[in-house]
C-alpha cells in the first residue's frame, strides 16, 4: 500500500463547524461489512508542541509496546509542529531484544512510497510503506530512524514513561544497526513517531484514549508499560478476543478549552481531537477523560475555567466524535486533594467544580457510557483525595496500582468494536422538542427493510445519559425535561448487529 503525505492538522473553525454535524445522514445506521482487512492503530503517542531544538545527522531509536499483534506492519512520522523539512533519510522496524539492541534477524527496512527516504514539510506527516513483519501483542518493537541534516524543532511527545535511544549528532545513519553500540544517549520522549499500525480483519478495532498526563501515565515506572491504557489492553487481550487495540492520545498538561500553559501540552483537545483521535486507523471507541487541568493547572485563580465551559466542551468532543460515527466513554476525573506542587488542582474552588463536572457525568453526559474513575481511586475516607495506595507521590497521578484500578474500572461490556452484522434502524418520537418542557421520548428500533422490518428486542438504547433496554415491540420509553437547547443523539445496538442512530433537535421555547 502506497505511504501517504497530508496535514493532519485542521483549523479550530473547521473543527467547531463539524461539531455541529453529529447525526447528519453522512453518519447513518448503516453497518460496514467485516468481510477483509484494514489497517488499525496498535500504538499511538500524541505529540504537544515542538519543545527539542532539533536533531542533527542523528539516528533515533524508539522502544514501543504494541497492543495488537500483526504481521504486516507500517509506521507514521509527523512534523506537526515543524518549522523546516524534516529529512527521515532511512528507517526500520524489528524485534526489540534489550537496551537499544534488536533481535538478530528481526530488522526490515522501511520505505516511503517505494523510496528509502522522505521529506516532510512542516505541519505534514508520511506514512511508510509496509513490510512484513511476525509479532505477538506486547512484544516490544524498535522503531529507528535516521534525521539528515538539521531539523529544527522537533515533533514529539514528551512523557514517554519509556527508555529510548538516540545516537550522538553527527553520527550519521545507524538505523540498519542491530547492535546497540551506536546508541549511547537514552531518552524518555518520543520524537516524530506518533503511529505504529498493523493489517488485520475488519472485525478487529481500536479504542483511543484521549486525556491528560493521568491518561499518558505520568509518575508511572517507566519502561513497565504501566499506564492505565496498557492495563486496559491487557484485559482486553485476556478475555479471549482480541477484538480491540488500544492507543494512548494522552498528553502531560493538556487541556480540553485551551492551550496548555506548558510548553509540552499541545493544543486544547478541541483543536487535536481530529487529528488524535478520529483520524487513528481502525478507531471505533474513545474513553474520553480531560478537564481537570482547565480548572487547576494554575497558580493564578483567574486563570482557571469553571465547571460550565468544560462541561460544553466535552459536549462538543462526544458530538464531534459521535459525527465520526464513534462510541464515546466519558470518564469522570479523579480526586486531586492536598496536590503540591502542580497548581491549583487540590484548592476548595478546583474541588468544588471537579465535583460539579463529575457530578454532570454521571447524570447526564451524552456520551455512550461513563467510566466512575473518580469513585474507583477515591479514599472513603476522604472522597475529595486519592486513596493513599494509589497515590503516584504527587496526589494527582496515580501509582502503578492506582493505573491498575482505573482500568479495572473500565466496563469492558461499554467497547464494542467494529459494528458487523445487519444494521438497526432507529427513530426517536418525538424527533423534536422544547428545551425545559417535560417529555416522554420514545425509541424504535427495527432490523430488515421493506415487508421484512421486524422489531428488534433487547437492544440497548442510549439517550441524554440515560441507558434504555427495548422490549418485546422494539421499543424502549424514558420520561425527561431536557434543559438545554441543541441536538441530542441516541444510538443503538446489539450483539450480532451494526449500529443504528437517531437526533432529538431540542430547541429554546
Amino acid at each position: 500500500m502506497k505511504p501517504t503525505m497530508r496535514c493532519r492538522h485542521l483549523p479550530a473553525v473547521a473543527l467547531l463547524l463539524a461539531g455541529l454535524t453529529a447525526g447528519s445522514p453522512a453518519q447513518a445506521s448503516a453497518a460496514e461489512p467485516c468481510a477483509g482487512r484494514h489497517w488499525v492503530g496498535v500504538w499511538a503517542a500524541s505529540p504537544g508542541w515542538a519543545t527539542t531544538p532539533g536533531l542533527t545527522d542523528q539516528s533515533v531509536r524508539l522502544i514501543v509496546e504494541p497492543t495488537l499483534g500483526g504481521r504486516l506492519v507500517r509506521i507514521r512520522l509527523s512534523n506537526r509542529f515543524g518549522t523546516r523539512p524534516v529529512t527521515f533519510a532511512s528507517a526500520s522496524v524489528g524485534l526489540h531484544e534489550e537496551g537499544a539492541a534488536l533481535t538478530p534477524g528481526t530488522l526490515r527496512r522501511l520505505r516511503f512510497h517505494g523510496r528509502p527516504q522522505a521529506v516532510v514539510p512542516p505541519g505534514q506527516e508520511v506514512v511508510s510503506d509496509s513490510v512484513r513483519l511476525h509479532f505477538r501483542a506486547f512484544t516490544d518493537l524498535a522503531v529507528s530512524f535516521h534525521v539528515r541534516g538539521a531539523s529544527g524543532p522537533v515533533t514529539e511527545h514528551l512523557f514517554g514513561q519509556q527508555f529510548s535511544y538516540t545516537t550522538a549528532a553527527g553520527a550519521g545513519d545507524h538505523s540498519a544497526d542491530e547492535s546497540a553500540s551506536a546508541f549511547t544517549r537514552p531518552i524518555g520522549t518520543r520524537p516524530f513517531l506518533t503511529d505504529v499500525e498493523v493489517r488485520a480483519s475488519k472485525r478487529v478495532g481500536a479504542v483511543v484514549t484521549i486525556g491528560d498526563s493521568i491518561t499518558d501515565g505520568v509518575l508511572s515506572t517507566p519502561g513497565a508499560n504501566a499506564r492505565y491504557p496498557d492495563f486496559l489492553a491487557r484485559r482486553l487481550a485476556a478475555r479471549g478476543r482480541p477484538r480491540l487495540s488500544v492507543q494512548n492520545a494522552g498528553i502531560g498538561s493538556n487541556r480540553v478549552l485551551s492551550p496548555s500553559g506548558a510548553p509540552w501540552g499541545g493544543p486544547p483537545a478541541l483543536e487535536r481531537v481530529e487529528d488524535d483521535v478520529i483520524d487513528q486507523a481502525g478507531v471505533t471507541d474513545v474513553i474520553l477523560m480531560e478537564g481537570t487541568n482547565d480548572i487547576g493547572h494554575s497558580f493564578d485563580p483567574a486563570a482557571l475555567a469553571k465547571a460550565s465551559p468544560v462541561v460544553a466542551g466535552l459536549r462538543r468532543l462526544v458530538s464531534r466524535l459521535h459525527a465520526a460515527g464513534i462510541r464515546v466513554i466519558v470518564g469522570t476525573q479523579l480526586p486531586a486533594k492536598g496536590v503540591s506542587p502542580v497548581g491549583l488542582h487540590g484548592s476548595p474552588p478546583a474541588i468544588a467544580e471537579r465535583n460539579k463536572i463529575n457530578a454532570w457525568i454521571r447524570r447526564a453526559t451524552p456520551g455512550d457510557g461513563v467510566v466512575d474513575f473518580h469513585a474507583a481511586l477515591r479514599d472513603p475516607a476522604d472522597p475529595d483525595r486519592l486513596l493513599p495506595a494509589f497515590d503516584g507521590g504527587d496526589k494527582l497521578h496515580p501509582s502503578d496500582a492506582g493505573y491498575r484500578a482505573m482500568a479495572a474500572a473500565v466496563p469492558l461490556r461499554l467497547l464494542r468494536g467494529p459494528a458487523c452484522g445487519p444494521p438497526i434502524r432507529l427513530r426517536a418520537d418525538p424527533r423534536r422538542a422544547v428545551a425545559g418542557a417535560s417529555r416522554r421520548y420514545m425509541f424504535h428500533a427495527t432490523v430488515g427493510r421493506g415487508t421484512r422490518r421486524r422489531p428488534l428486542q433487547r437492544a440497548t438504547v442510549w439517550f441524554a445519559g440515560r441507558t434504555l433496554l427495548t422490549g418485546r415491540r422494539g421499543r424502549a420509553a424514558v420520561t425527561l425535561r431536557l434543559a438545554d437547547a441543541g441536538r441530542y443523539p441516541a444510538r443503538v445496538s446489539r450483539r450480532g448487529y451494526g449500529r443504528g442512530r437517531a437526533t432529538v433537535v431540542v430547541r429554546r421555547p
